[in-house]
Protein backbone atom coordinates (compact mmCIF):
# COMPACT_ATOMS: atom_id res chain seq x y z
CA UNK A 1 0.00 0.00 0.00
CA UNK A 2 2.74 2.54 0.49
CA UNK A 3 3.26 3.15 -3.27
CA UNK A 4 -0.24 3.18 -4.02
CA UNK A 5 -1.21 7.03 -4.62
CA UNK A 6 -3.18 8.77 -1.92
CA UNK A 7 -6.51 9.66 -4.38
CA UNK A 8 -6.70 5.71 -5.77
CA UNK A 9 -6.61 4.80 -1.93
CA UNK A 10 -9.56 7.13 -1.83
CA UNK A 11 -11.50 6.27 -4.62
CA UNK A 12 -11.22 2.36 -3.67
CA UNK A 13 -13.24 3.96 -0.44
CA UNK A 14 -14.12 7.36 0.17
CA UNK A 15 -14.08 6.85 3.78
CA UNK A 16 -10.38 6.68 4.02
CA UNK A 17 -10.43 10.40 3.19
CA UNK A 18 -11.15 10.83 6.73
CA UNK A 19 -7.53 9.36 7.74
CA UNK A 20 -6.12 11.66 5.42
CA UNK A 21 -7.81 14.46 7.08
CA UNK A 22 -7.00 13.48 10.50
CA UNK A 23 -3.22 13.37 9.37
CA UNK A 24 -3.63 16.71 7.40
CA UNK A 25 -2.90 15.09 4.40
CA UNK A 26 -4.63 16.75 0.98
CA UNK A 27 -6.07 13.99 -0.91
CA UNK A 28 -7.68 15.82 -2.96
CA UNK A 29 -6.29 18.80 -4.94
CA UNK A 30 -2.52 16.97 -4.27
CA UNK A 31 -3.27 13.13 -4.10
CA UNK A 32 -0.98 12.20 -7.07
CA UNK A 33 1.59 11.03 -4.77
CA UNK A 34 2.21 7.67 -2.70
CA UNK A 35 1.35 7.07 1.02
CA UNK A 36 5.03 6.96 1.34
CA UNK A 37 5.55 10.55 0.12
CA UNK A 38 2.54 11.80 1.85
CA UNK A 39 3.41 10.59 5.65
CA UNK A 40 7.09 10.83 5.21
CA UNK A 41 7.67 13.99 7.36
CA UNK A 42 4.74 13.99 9.48
CA UNK A 43 5.34 12.23 13.08
CA UNK A 44 3.72 9.02 12.29
CA UNK A 45 4.44 5.08 12.36
CA UNK A 46 3.48 3.80 8.86
CA UNK A 47 1.98 1.00 10.04
CA UNK A 48 -0.27 3.17 12.16
CA UNK A 49 -1.96 4.69 9.07
CA UNK A 50 -2.00 1.55 7.13
CA UNK A 51 -3.80 -0.01 9.51
CA UNK A 52 -6.50 2.75 10.07
CA UNK A 53 -6.92 2.90 6.23
CA UNK A 54 -7.37 -1.00 6.07
CA UNK A 55 -10.34 -0.35 8.55
CA UNK A 56 -11.82 1.99 6.12
CA UNK A 57 -11.52 -0.18 3.20
CA UNK A 58 -12.92 -2.97 4.63
CA UNK A 59 -16.01 -0.61 5.40
CA UNK A 60 -19.53 -1.30 3.46
CA UNK A 61 -20.49 1.42 2.66
CA UNK A 62 -24.40 2.53 2.06
CA UNK A 63 -25.56 2.16 -2.04
CA UNK A 64 -26.05 6.08 -1.81
CA UNK A 65 -22.49 6.48 -0.88
CA UNK A 66 -21.26 4.33 -4.35
CA UNK A 67 -20.91 7.29 -5.82
CA UNK A 68 -18.18 6.08 -8.79
CA UNK A 69 -21.65 4.31 -9.81
CA UNK A 70 -23.81 6.97 -10.31
CA UNK A 71 -25.01 9.09 -12.72
CA UNK A 72 -23.55 12.81 -13.34
CA UNK A 73 -27.35 13.75 -12.06
CA UNK A 74 -27.47 11.68 -9.37
CA UNK A 75 -24.17 13.17 -8.25
CA UNK A 76 -25.34 16.88 -8.52
CA UNK A 77 -28.21 16.31 -6.83
CA UNK A 78 -26.16 14.82 -3.88
CA UNK A 79 -23.64 17.57 -4.01
CA UNK A 80 -26.39 20.21 -3.78
CA UNK A 81 -28.31 18.65 -1.11
CA UNK A 82 -25.97 17.43 1.35
CA UNK A 83 -22.73 19.85 0.75
CA UNK A 84 -23.98 23.24 -0.95
CA UNK A 85 -26.75 23.05 1.75
CA UNK A 86 -24.18 22.47 4.77
CA UNK A 87 -22.44 25.22 3.76
CA UNK A 88 -25.19 27.61 3.14
CA UNK A 89 -26.77 26.45 6.77
CA UNK A 90 -22.86 26.58 8.08
CA UNK A 91 -20.70 29.67 7.12
CA UNK A 92 -23.26 32.00 8.78
CA UNK A 93 -23.12 30.13 11.59
CA UNK A 94 -19.58 29.65 12.06
CA UNK A 95 -18.90 33.52 11.12
CA UNK A 96 -20.85 34.41 14.06
CA UNK A 97 -19.17 32.34 16.31
CA UNK A 98 -15.80 34.00 15.13
CA UNK A 99 -17.37 37.50 16.06
CA UNK A 100 -18.61 36.65 19.20
CA UNK A 101 -15.25 34.57 19.79
CA UNK A 102 -13.17 37.93 19.44
CA UNK A 103 -15.62 39.99 21.81
CA UNK A 104 -15.18 37.57 24.65
CA UNK A 105 -10.93 36.80 24.15
CA UNK A 106 -9.42 39.88 24.49
CA UNK A 107 -6.09 37.64 24.97
CA UNK A 108 -6.44 35.28 21.67
CA UNK A 109 -7.47 39.27 19.65
CA UNK A 110 -4.72 39.01 17.59
CA UNK A 111 -5.40 35.05 16.13
CA UNK A 112 -8.84 35.52 16.25
CA UNK A 113 -8.89 38.17 13.82
CA UNK A 114 -6.31 36.81 10.95
CA UNK A 115 -8.62 34.03 11.71
CA UNK A 116 -11.76 35.39 11.33
CA UNK A 117 -10.93 37.46 7.73
CA UNK A 118 -9.45 34.49 6.59
CA UNK A 119 -12.62 32.54 7.02
CA UNK A 120 -14.08 35.62 5.63
CA UNK A 121 -12.23 35.90 2.16
CA UNK A 122 -12.70 31.92 2.30
CA UNK A 123 -17.03 32.31 2.45
CA UNK A 124 -16.91 34.65 -0.02
CA UNK A 125 -14.85 32.46 -2.39
CA UNK A 126 -17.08 29.77 -1.44
CA UNK A 127 -20.11 31.24 -2.42
CA UNK A 128 -18.62 32.46 -5.30
CA UNK A 129 -17.84 28.61 -6.46
CA UNK A 130 -21.22 27.64 -5.11
CA UNK A 131 -23.11 30.53 -7.57
CA UNK A 132 -21.62 29.10 -10.52
CA UNK A 133 -21.95 25.75 -9.84
CA UNK A 134 -25.63 25.93 -9.52
CA UNK A 135 -26.14 28.44 -12.37
CA UNK A 136 -23.89 27.67 -14.89
CA UNK A 137 -21.79 24.60 -14.50
CA UNK A 138 -24.60 22.10 -12.78
CA UNK A 139 -27.41 22.85 -15.21
CA UNK A 140 -25.32 22.24 -18.31
CA UNK A 141 -24.06 18.77 -16.84
CA UNK A 142 -28.01 18.38 -16.64
CA UNK A 143 -28.58 18.96 -20.07
CA UNK A 144 -26.19 16.71 -21.53
CA UNK A 145 -26.69 14.51 -19.04
CA UNK A 146 -30.34 14.23 -20.37
CA UNK A 147 -29.23 14.20 -23.97
CA UNK A 148 -27.31 11.22 -22.75
CA UNK A 149 -30.19 9.32 -21.42
CA UNK A 150 -32.22 9.87 -24.57
CA UNK A 151 -29.57 8.95 -27.16
CA UNK A 152 -29.61 12.90 -28.07
CA UNK A 153 -26.80 14.87 -30.20
CA UNK A 154 -26.11 18.26 -29.39
CA UNK A 155 -24.00 21.34 -30.70
CA UNK A 156 -21.52 22.22 -27.94
CA UNK A 157 -19.28 24.78 -29.21
CA UNK A 158 -15.59 24.45 -28.11
CA UNK A 159 -15.54 27.87 -25.64
CA UNK A 160 -19.09 25.89 -23.67
CA UNK A 161 -17.07 22.88 -22.98
CA UNK A 162 -16.87 21.43 -19.39
CA UNK A 163 -12.92 21.80 -19.15
CA UNK A 164 -12.87 25.24 -20.27
CA UNK A 165 -14.97 26.26 -17.11
CA UNK A 166 -13.06 24.11 -14.90
CA UNK A 167 -9.63 25.95 -15.71
CA UNK A 168 -11.64 29.20 -14.31
CA UNK A 169 -12.87 26.67 -10.96
CA UNK A 170 -9.40 25.50 -10.78
CA UNK A 171 -7.86 28.64 -9.81
CA UNK A 172 -10.77 29.51 -7.50
CA UNK A 173 -10.04 25.77 -6.18
CA UNK A 174 -6.19 26.59 -5.75
CA UNK A 175 -7.62 29.36 -3.43
CA UNK A 176 -9.67 27.66 -0.94
CA UNK A 177 -7.12 25.00 -0.58
CA UNK A 178 -4.62 27.57 0.31
CA UNK A 179 -7.61 29.84 2.55
CA UNK A 180 -7.75 26.50 4.32
CA UNK A 181 -4.44 25.87 4.93
CA UNK A 182 -3.82 29.23 6.04
CA UNK A 183 -7.42 28.73 8.50
CA UNK A 184 -5.34 25.47 9.74
CA UNK A 185 -2.10 27.05 10.50
CA UNK A 186 -3.60 30.13 12.50
CA UNK A 187 -5.72 28.01 14.42
CA UNK A 188 -2.31 25.54 15.42
CA UNK A 189 -4.37 22.51 13.90
CA UNK A 190 -7.86 23.35 15.31
CA UNK A 191 -6.65 23.95 18.98
CA UNK A 192 -7.95 26.53 20.98
CA UNK A 193 -6.28 27.30 23.94
CA UNK A 194 -7.52 25.71 27.14
CA UNK A 195 -8.95 28.83 29.22
CA UNK A 196 -10.85 29.92 25.84
CA UNK A 197 -14.72 30.68 26.11
CA UNK A 198 -17.31 27.64 25.33
CA UNK A 199 -18.39 29.62 22.21
CA UNK A 200 -13.88 29.91 20.62
CA UNK A 201 -13.75 26.35 21.07
CA UNK A 202 -17.14 26.27 18.91
CA UNK A 203 -15.46 28.13 16.37
CA UNK A 204 -12.49 25.78 16.10
CA UNK A 205 -14.32 23.00 16.06
CA UNK A 206 -16.50 23.90 13.23
CA UNK A 207 -13.87 25.57 11.39
CA UNK A 208 -12.00 21.96 11.97
CA UNK A 209 -15.87 20.16 10.69
CA UNK A 210 -15.93 22.67 7.78
CA UNK A 211 -12.60 21.28 6.62
CA UNK A 212 -12.98 18.14 6.25
CA UNK A 213 -16.74 18.74 4.27
CA UNK A 214 -14.78 21.09 2.07
CA UNK A 215 -12.39 18.68 0.75
CA UNK A 216 -15.01 15.61 0.28
CA UNK A 217 -17.38 18.44 -1.43
CA UNK A 218 -14.40 18.86 -3.64
CA UNK A 219 -13.55 14.86 -4.05
CA UNK A 220 -16.56 14.02 -5.12
CA UNK A 221 -16.73 17.26 -8.12
CA UNK A 222 -13.42 16.83 -9.28
CA UNK A 223 -12.49 13.04 -9.38
CA UNK A 224 -16.19 11.42 -9.66
CA UNK A 225 -18.41 14.37 -11.29
CA UNK A 226 -16.36 15.87 -13.96
CA UNK A 227 -14.81 12.99 -15.73
CA UNK A 228 -17.96 11.33 -15.80
CA UNK A 229 -19.58 15.20 -17.23
CA UNK A 230 -16.95 15.00 -19.97
CA UNK A 231 -17.36 11.57 -20.81
CA UNK A 232 -20.83 11.51 -21.44
CA UNK A 233 -20.23 15.86 -23.31
CA UNK A 234 -18.24 13.73 -25.74
CA UNK A 235 -20.74 11.07 -26.02
CA UNK A 236 -23.45 13.42 -27.33
CA UNK A 237 -20.98 16.35 -29.20
CA UNK A 238 -22.30 17.09 -32.17
CA UNK A 239 -20.10 19.27 -35.17
CA UNK A 240 -20.97 23.07 -34.99
CA UNK A 241 -21.32 24.75 -38.05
Amino acid sequence: MTNKLVIDIVRENISTSKVFFHYGIDYCCNGTITLAEAIKDLEVDMNTVINELKKHLSDNLPSEENMHLMMPDELIEIIKDKHHGYLHLNLPLIHESGQIAVRENPEEAKVLVDLLSAFVELRDNLNKNIFKEDNIIFPYILNITEAYKNDLKIDIAPFRKITNALNFMELENNKTHMLLSKIRTLSNNYSAEPSSSKICKLFYSKLKEMEEEIYIHLYIQNHILFPKAIELENTVSGTVN
